[in-house]
């Protein structure tokens, strides 16, 4: 059941024009990321992202849908509560050639929940206790195999503290200790750990016991580009049901091998000339809903590792295919308040296409 109630951790990291500046609270200093940032107060995203794929021996069409919203509180600039809500789905229509002969499976599912994060801040830690509480429900049909065929129908609970170790406003290490329900044992989360260059700027995170590892290079104050590095097993055994990890699954053709397979420049980024003025990384919240990776290996959406880009995506590229591209919206502050996603190719035989995509920001 942990499954099901993660994603809804997942989906955490996820108004009109005025020509008048408004009021609007600022981020404090002992948080680096969010440092004089304008303080988002809500944020809703309501996206469907649809890809359909073909290879020597399969093919087929992924669908994932989200509508998320996310309200924030902070207390003297520093972010006190998160609460979310939300629905996610995932469907995975899928022709598979063997020998002469196609067979076809469908796989659905489907998660609705809601849950909070509070926030405490003590001396060198930053606190994060999280409560939530989701259900989740799908169906597999195998028609080369019928005994494999189900519908199921779960509910589920989580709670427990992550805890980040920070060093002048940046977190550098955080584990956690959950539980599933009131009657179930407590268990801890591998260590993440965080690196970063000089300049206070995220180059690396990486749980300590497993070989997969992110890595950031940055040019002129923004990630220009992210890398996944991962053992073989490791990845084929963990990978997330991200449409784009599924189909790099599905690839199997690594870029660059340093010892171990991975994407060097999996995820490049270019830049708009506008200053992104909340505290909220926008680069970072596209990757994490792109990766699918748990909000404890993001929590710098929120500014609590190290700088934020210092502008706003202007187009993201995946595998050197461009993957989405942003158009924006301002308040009379010059802080975003609409962002509309707009698709594109990620590989030559796979093409991807946002029906409705978009992100509304309130301060």
């Amino acid at each position: 059941m942990k499954k099901s109630v993660l994603l809804l951790a997942a989906l955490m990291p996820f108004v009109m024009f005025s020509c008048e500046k408004e009021k609007a609270e600022k981020g404090s200093d002992d948080i680096v990321g969010s440092d004089g940032k304008y303080l988002v107060k809500k944020m809703t995203f309501q996206g469907t992202l649809g890809g359909t794929y073909a290879y020597t021996d399969n093919r087929g069409k992924l669908t994932q849908k989200v509508d998320a919203t996310l309200n924030f509180s902070y207390i003297k600039g520093k972010m006190s509560r998160l609460d979310a809500s939300g629905t996610y789905s995932y469907v995975d229509d899928l022709e598979e050639f063997y020998e002469g002969n196609t067979t076809k499976y469908y796989d659905e599912e489907n998660y609705k929940g809601n849950g909070n994060i509070k926030f405490a801040y003590k001396d060198d830690r930053v606190e994060a206790k999280i409560t939530a509480q989701g259900r989740v429900w799908g169906t597999y049909i195998d028609e080369g195999d019928n005994e494999n065929n189900r519908t199921w129908e779960e509910q589920g609970s989580l709670s427990g503290t992550y805890t980040f170790s920070m060093d002048d406003g940046i977190a550098i290490s955080g584990c956690g200790t959950f539980k599933e329900d009131a009657n179930s044992e407590s268990y801890n989360t591998d260590e993440i750990k965080f690196g970063y260059d000089d300049n206070e700027q995220l180059t690396s995170v990486h749980y300590a016991d497993d070989d997969g590892r992110m890595e950031f290079k940055w040019k002129d104050g923004n990630i220009e580009n992210i890398g996944w590095f991962y053992d073989d097993d490791y990845y084929y055994k963990k990978g997330s049901k991200s449409i784009i990890r599924s189909l790099l699954a599905k690839k199997k053709t690594p870029m660059t091998k340093f010892g171990s397979v991975g994407w060097e420049n999996w995820v490049r980024v270019e830049y708009s000339p506008k200053e992104n003025k909340s505290n909220i990384d926008f680069s970072r919240l596209i990757f994490a809903y792109i990766s699918g990776e748990y909000v404890e290996s993001n929590i710098g959406v929120f500014g609590f590792t190290g700088k934020e880009s210092k502008n706003l995506p202007s187009t993201v590229y995946v595998d050197d295919e461009p993957a989405l591209s942003f158009e924006y919206e301002f308040n009379g502050n010059g802080a975003v308040t609409r962002i509309k996603l707009i698709a594109g190719p990620y590989f030559d035989n796979v093409e991807l296409e946002i029906a409705t995509a978009t992100i509304n920001i309130e301060y």
